[in-house]
């Protein structure tokens, strides 16, 4: 895995910055909103620079709620290629491929954070 630049602590999340990617746990209990994402993606504008292409790696670790609806926001992060979702419950994965259909980028679901962040590194030229 490569190695991470930084790690900021939001309110309702950890978000772990590696070159191309970004890693963000959802603390437990909170329910992801729009408003929500919009203090996350303050934090990614000044990371990812204009033009600075990134995956956004979901690391669920807790039991969180995402708003599916909030999902077709995600065209107000443009250098957002894709998603990828780390899991290892049968209900998170099922909550994920739900959430799938609402997401208008590539987005994969995957068991180990190894395994999402070598599909990063492995495809972000592609995507």
């Amino acid at each position: 895995m490569t190695q991470s630049l930084k790690t900021i602590n939001l309110s309702f999340c950890k978000l772990t910055f590696a070159n191309n990617y970004v890693i963000s746990e959802i603390n437990q209990g909170v329910v992801l909103t729009k408003e929500l994402f919009n203090e996350a993606g303050s934090v990614l504008f000044d990371h990812f620079k204009e033009n600075q292409k990134y995956v956004h790696i979901a690391y669920r670790r807790s039991d969180y709620n995402v708003n599916p609806v909030d999902y077709i926001n995600c065209s107000d992060y443009p250098n957002m290629l894709a998603v990828a979702i780390v899991t290892n419950t049968e209900a998170k994965r099922s909550t994920a491929n739900f959430e799938k259909a609402f997401f208008p980028k590539p987005y994969e679901i995957f068991n180990t954070l190894e395994d999402a962040v070598s599909w990063v590194e492995n495809n972000i030229q592609n995507l």
